[in-house]
């Protein structure tokens, strides 16, 4: 997501919009970070899609609640483990992730989905929309499959970009260099790590202009987004701001809450191992430096 001038704005109507956005245009699966615990927007989006699907084996056929949410939560598991990277490239790399702070997965492949809710024979093809951000966003603060909104790193096609709310988001390629010899000291590193983010709304809306055009830091130059490379590796740093809401409405004040997701500043490594067949990339990454966060104050009787 590109932030000019109107960043907070448009960011808070994603995020305030969301859940109704969930209950009015049910074409995709809900926001939610565990299949177990739908909220109002997630129980709304199946509630709508049970009514519109009637194969014979289709979720809508199923009328007790447990057996439908024990079905989602099925396929949910199914998603993750045909994601999951292979017990031959763990070995590959076993040597790697038994450093601290480390770790690999697999960014899912594009989809055309048809049929989305024949609980007894999924659609392999839209496995990933039962999986948070369609298993296209990935957040580094977390270690896991995220909702775009609260991503360090989405997959748009062969491009990666920086979409996550209230995240001020730098990327870099850096060519093909060996992840596992890519540590915190190295001066690329530190020069990101070293790099001061804004943290008044005005300067974070033109730091993140600069970005988008290519800012420089140290040797390299960082940008929003970045073509997807095989063999290829990547230096990130991810902003997540923290935010206190001021004059914010009581009937929005829960959801104007941050807290759950991880806001945190980290800087990481990755490196794009290989692409496959059915159009997902191996990703093995490693953690550099993580900090507290800025805070951003946002008076919505400002917006």
């Amino acid at each position: 997501m590109l932030v000019n001038k109107p960043f907070i704005a448009a960011s808070l109507l994603i995020f305030f919009g969301s859940q109704v956005i969930c209950q009015i245009a049910p074409s995709r699966p809900p926001r939610i970070l565990e299949p177990n615990r739908p909220d109002q927007g997630t129980r709304a989006w199946y509630d709508e899609l049970k009514k519109r699907e009637n194969t014979p084996t289709g979720i809508g056929a199923i009328s007790n609640k447990n057996v439908v949410d024990a079905a989602i939560a099925e396929i949910y598991e199914q998603a993750r483990k045909k994601l999951a990277p292979t017990k031959d490239e763990k070995r590959i790399y076993a040597e790697f992730l038994k450093q601290p702070n480390t770790g690999i997965f697999r960014f899912g492949g594009r989809i055309s989905c048809k049929y989305i809710l024949d609980v007894t024979k999924p659609d392999q093809e839209c496995f990933n929309q039962y999986i948070p951000g369609s298993a296209l966003a990935f957040s580094f603060r977390r270690a896991d499959y995220s909702h775009n909104v609260y991503s360090d790193l989405r997959r748009i096609n062969d491009d990666f970009v920086l979409p996550g709310i209230f995240v001020l988001g730098l990327i870099a390629t850096l060519g093909d260099v060996p992840i596992e010899s890519f540590n915190p000291d190295n001066a690329l590193a530190t020069d990101l790590a070293a790099f001061s983010p804004a943290t008044g709304i005005s300067e974070v809306a033109d730091l993140d202009l600069d970005i988008g055009k290519g800012l420089k830091i140290g040797d390299l130059v960082y940008r929003k987004s970045v073509a997807i490379r095989e063999h290829t590796t990547y230096l990130l740093r991810s902003v997540a701001y923290r935010a206190k809401f001021l004059n914010l409405p009581k009937s929005e004040s829960k959801r104007g809450s941050l807290d759950e997701d991880e806001r945190n500043d980290v800087t990481v490594v990755f490196r794009i191992v290989r692409k496959s067949a059915d159009d997902t990339y191996l990703v093995l990454w490693r953690e550099l430096a993580k900090k507290e966060s800025p805070i951003l104050t946002v008076d919505i009787a400002k917006r």
